[in-house]
């Protein structure tokens, strides 16, 4: 059943853009602070999690230490994101990191690709380990062509349900559903492609209030690719299907979550008004029909990676904005309608990716990726530790991350007011850019 763009709305988050660097005159209190882990090559983090003594375990991939050109990387730090230590795992060739969850015995299941091991040109990699990272299992799933698999949750029987994408063999180009035991060995795989639909593959899979899963993933009905939600008991039996835009443009899900009464939250991204892509919200009712979208966005380039809820019944949004043209973490929290509460962009001169957002012990996030702005190398993890309101605080001395605001009245022409908190005594320098990109004004430098 394709689901149409009904009742969607719009959000136009900048017309101009005001972007104030602040250099931190001391530092914050450990509720807040960002760190980069890596060496002088290729770095990224791609997944998060906290650990019951408030610290972190990062999941990713470097291409700076182990032992092939690239392999999946574990840090693990302190509630202040000091490294505790951290952990290679791959054989001579590429392998990636992917996503991390913890295990209801105590462990934790880190799940990426392997180049190095398995049946094929790349096949999915499943490893569960302790607490200081040794190796309990391994298992790699696939056949002789490119495999992956993106999410993994455990189900009631201890065992685990895997989403991704199959290409090897008689399956080209299908959603893959993967049912493991505890000790990750294949119960049974389900494949799924409608017919005439070129590509399919799955991104994320959650536990519905009745006991099923909710997939999302993507498929080409259209020959531009569609947001594609599919409900599957534990067989991996389909109970239902919807499919969201891609009759006139790209519209792609990355995530989602289960809401109170049944329905679902869906984050991705949408080109439906031009070029560049915009952030798009879907929520659903409990049979996946569209209760209402919202569109957040403006000329420059916006899209959602990550969708959490948090503990006052709203929801945490991570994803990118462009604002000249490269690409900063866009952070948002919505209320349970999609409406704004706040949002905060972090970023410095070149591009910054965020992947992975959880709310903390404390009530405050910590968010995961990539920083080609800060850091030794190519681009390194980054992991930015936030307050309740997303605030973040830096190292005495280091440049602090770029924030965007919105300025009132927006647009405006002559006369504008430009209002902000900063967290602590700061040193600013405020610039503000056309829509074009352009500098407009350089304001002067000061308390």
């Amino acid at each position: 059943m394709d689901t149409r763009r009904t009742g969607i709305l719009k959000y136009h988050i900048l017309f101009v853009m005001i972007g104030v660097s602040i250099l931190l005159s001391k530092t914050m209190s450990g509720t807040s602070w960002t760190r980069t882990y890596g060496g002088p090559q290729y770095d990224a983090g791609s997944s998060v999690i906290q650990t019951q003594d408030e610290g972190y375990l990062v999941v990713g991939t470097t291409c700076s230490y182990g032992a092939g050109n690239r392999d999946l990387w574990i840090i693990r730090t302190d509630s202040l994101g000091d490294t505790l230590w951290t952990r290679t795992y791959g054989g001579s060739e590429g392998d990636d990191g992917g996503y991390i969850i913890s295990t209801s015995d105590g462990y934790y299941l880190l799940m990426g690709s392997t180049k190095s091991y398995g049946a094929g040109f790349r096949d999915a990699w499943l490893l569960k380990i302790d607490s200081t990272g040794d190796t309990l299992w391994t298992h790699t799933y696939g056949g002789n062509g490119v495999d992956h698999l993106s999410c993994v949750v455990e189900t009631p029987d201890n065992g685990y349900l895997l989403v991704g994408g199959i290409q090897s063999g008689e399956y080209t180009n299908d959603l893959w559903l993967v049912k493991t035991d505890s000790l990750g060995d294949t119960i049974c795989t389900r494949t799924y492609r409608p017919e005439g639909d070129s590509y399919c593959a799955g991104h994320y899979i959650v536990p519905t209030q009745d006991g099923n899963y909710i997939v999302l993933g993507e498929r080409t009905p259209f020959a531009m690719e569609s947001i594609w939600l599919l409900k599957v008991n534990s067989l991996g039996d389909t109970l239902w299907t919807q499919t969201y835009g891609g009759e006139t443009c790209y519209d792609i899900g990355s995530c989602l979550v289960g809401t109170e009464d049944g329905g679902y939250l869906i984050i991705g991204e949408t080109f439906l008004y031009g070029d560049r892509p915009d952030l798009w919200l879907i929520k659903t009712d409990s049979l996946g029909d569209t209760l209402w979208t919202r569109v957040y966005g403006s000329e420059l380039g916006e899209g959602g990676y990550f969708i959490t809820p948090t503990e006052d019944g709203c929801y945490i949004i991570l994803g990118y904005i462009e604002p000249l043209d490269i690409a900063d973490i866009w952070f948002l929290k919505v209320d349970a309608s999609g409406d704004i509460l706040w949002t905060r962009a972090y970023g410095g001169a070149s591009e910054d990716w965020g992947y992975c957002v959880r709310q903390t012990l404390d009530g405050g996030y910590i968010i995961v990726g990539d920083t080609h702005s800060y850091g030794e190398g190519n681009a390194d993890v980054w992991l930015i530790k936030t307050d309740s309101l997303g605030y973040v605080g830096v190292e005495e001395g280091k440049p602090n991350l770029n924030i965007l605001w919105e300025s009132y009245p927006n647009p405006f022409s002559r006369w504008v007011s430009v209002r902000y908190n900063l967290p602590v005594e700061s040193i600013i320098s405020t610039e503000i850019y056309d829509m074009a990109g352009r500098l407009v004004k350089r304001l002067n430098r000061g308390l």
